[in-house]
Formats: structure tokens, sequence, C-alpha cells
């Protein structure tokens, strides 16, 4: 008997333990907004999914162009032979300001310095929407390193 219920503690006193933090653990997210919500908590939250996405100005044809007409190559990635595509994630706030730049992969030789550094350099954005309002967001942006496309004399400025 006196077994049975020292297994019984061992096994079961880490789940009380755990759900009394759970209970006692702040919200990570504000609670969504609806009647006798504060609309001030729902500006601090990032979405991850929206009705409608955050756009750089003039859409996709255009970020390309920004893309193409401020991207360097790094020098020790190009001599290195160094190809592929950094992944960025940054956020676009509710104004259309990006923050948070963040490598999610690099591939090394200073591309992933590059791609933050195009991303840093972009004018305001279009915010994403939800139920109509603007509302920060998070944006995955992948920058493509490719020899093919590079002009070899801007490399070596």
């Amino acid at each position: 008997m006196k077994k049975s219920i020292l297994i019984l503690l061992v096994f079961f006193l880490p789940f009380c333990a755990i759900a009394q933090q759970q209970k006692q653990a702040p919200a990570k997210e504000p609670a969504a907004s609806g009647p006798g919500s504060h609309d001030r908590h729902k500006e601090h939250k990032v979405y991850r999914t929206v009705q409608q996405t955050a756009e750089f100005p003039g859409g996709a044809v255009n970020l390309q162009k920004f893309l193409k007409q401020h991207f360097h190559y790094p020098p020790m990635a190009f001599k290195q032979g160094i190809e592929g595509r950094v992944i960025l994630q940054f956020i676009v706030d509710s104004t259309g300001q990006i923050s948070n730049v963040n490598v999610m992969k690099d591939i090394g030789g200073g591309c992933g310095n590059e791609a933050v550094r195009l991303v840093k350099a972009m004018p305001r954005w279009r915010p994403a929407k939800q139920d109509g309002k603007p509302v920060s967001s998070y944006y995955s942006l992948p920058v493509s390193f490719s020899k093919s496309n590079v002009d070899t004399t801007a490399i070596n400025r």
C-alpha cells in the first residue's frame, strides 16, 4: 500500500505543479477584442496569420526592383562561390515600419548580413489588415544570391 501511494505521489505531484504554474502564469498574448476588452492591448499583438498580408509599396514587382537596385553581392561570398537563399523574418508594424529583422536561414559569406541590410533600407510597407484594421504581423522574405545574376564590376566596390 505504501509503495503504491509513493508511486502515485511521484507521478502525480509533478502534474499538479505544472497545472498550478499554468494557472498562475500571465497570458502571453492579449485577449481578443470584444465587449469590455481594452484596445490598447491589441496594438502590441503581432499576428502570424492575417486576412490581408503586409505588402511592399507597389507590390511584389516593386519589391523585386528594389532588391535588384540595392543588392550588393558580398565579395567573400562571390569569391567562395556561395549561392542560395537567405530567409529573413521581420515584423511589419501597424504603421508599415519594419523591425526585428532576423536571419532564419543563412548561407554564409556575409549573405545574411547583406539581406538584413537590404530589408532595413526598405521604405515603409503597407501594413497587414485584420478585420479591416492595420495590424502588426510577421513577414518572411527569401533573398536569393546567384552569381549568374550579378554584374561582376559591382563586386569590386
